[in-house]
């Protein structure tokens, strides 16, 4: 009995120096981060030529959404790290079938919260800047995956 409570709290113990041995983000990558949310945020301003009174409304909403799309996220990308770690440490059936649903689950019902908030943004900006907004998020990671990697579109055509 002594050994399993040993062996069990040196598990916990374990699993929860992983979780605070993730590594935190450089002074150079949060700058990078934000230098890029605003070019984001520039972009996108730009590509809907929204009116200040629009941009109001409209930036919370978005940012609402942007946010709830992280958490989703990182609630499947946990779940599939757990997954992952249970296969890995070779467990039982039961236990990977359990985390196999969880993670199942998570990404079931993770869904892409700009697409969810598509309604508020045509209430507050009309449905061709809405379908506008899907295009200039799309644009805009092309020129990033474009700027990272050489591929893809190095800026929208000019005329379209």
């Amino acid at each position: 009995m002594n050994k399993r409570l040993i062996i069990t709290f040196l598990a916990i113990f374990v699993s929860a120096m992983s979780v605070f041995a993730q590594p935190k983000p450089t002074a150079a990558q949060r700058k990078e981060h934000k230098r890029v949310e605003a070019e984001k945020i520039a972009f996108i301003t730009k590509e809907l030529d929204l009116s200040s009174e629009e941009a109001k409304v409209f930036w919370p909403i978005y940012e609402e959404a942007v946010k709830k799309d992280r958490e989703g996220f990182k609630t499947v990308r946990s779940k599939f790290d757990a997954l992952k770690s249970a296969v890995e440490a070779g467990k039982s059936d039961e236990e990977v079938q359990q985390l196999l649903n969880d993670f199942i689950e998570a990404k079931n019902s993770h869904k892409n919260r700009l697409e969810v908030a598509a309604p508020e943004f045509i209430e507050v900006l009309g449905v061709e800047k809405t379908a506008r907004l899907f295009i200039a998020e799309d644009d805009f990671r092309a020129r990033q995956i474009h700027q990272l990697t050489g591929y893809g579109p190095k800026e929208k055509p000019k005329g379209k």
